[in-house]
């Protein structure tokens, strides 16, 4: 038996038969939640709110960096009190 369900996704099966000789009835679940184009923007937004603040983060993270460095650069280095011979 091959079952097709639009939209595609993942579904519940469910397949009752009774010994009081009624046919079996074969019945598919609910269809998954994220169809509608309610829920596709509500996800598309999630992932745009997903993916700017990870740009975020990672641009905080490289200026911290690179301030560090800089901060580093620029500090006298310690001469050495080494007699050269």
């Amino acid at each position: 038996m091959v079952v097709f369900a639009a939209p595609a996704g993942r579904y519940q099966i469910t397949c009752v038969t009774s010994s009081d000789g009624d046919p079996p009835t074969l019945s598919i679940g609910d269809p998954p939640r994220y169809d509608g184009p309610r829920e596709r923007a509500l996800t598309t937004l999630a992932r745009v709110g997903l993916t700017a603040a990870g740009l975020l983060v990672g641009g905080l993270i490289a200026g911290v960096v690179a301030v560090r460095r800089r901060t580093n650069r620029s500090r006298p280095q310690p001469e050495s009190n080494a007699v050269a011979s």
